[in-house]
């Protein structure tokens, strides 16, 4: 239970009962959401990938702009027309070109 008294309240248990219901309720809530977001694809920086938004992909010192579809779970490279177009998957590619130049950065010895 709650040992705080609420300002102005007083000492009214159902007061205080239903706060801690309400608490209990919030945090249950909360969990729930959490689980959802969990599931949704994040980019290799911990990145909301949303549909139709750009992304980035470093393939050994290049970096390559992608483009997320509306219902993929990965993520198409948009490099010149007639190249190959390859698909990579939204884990392992990044939020920003910073981002991914910064990874890339950060593998070297």
């Amino acid at each position: 239970m709650m040992n705080e008294h609420i300002h102005g309240w007083g000492d009214d248990p159902t007061l205080q009962d239903h706060l801690e219901a309400e608490n209990a309720r919030l945090i249950d809530e909360l969990a729930r959401l959490r689980a959802i977001v969990d599931k949704l694809l994040k980019t290799a920086d911990g990145i909301l990938a949303m549909p139709n938004t750009r992304v980035w992909r470093r393939v050994g010192d290049v970096v390559y702009e992608c483009h997320v579809g509306a219902f993929e779970q990965a993520a198409m490279c948009l490099r010149p027309s007639g190249m190959d177009r390859p698909v990579y998957h939204i884990e392992d590619c990044y939020s920003t070109e910073a981002a991914a130049r910064e990874a890339a950065g950060k593998e070297r010895p």
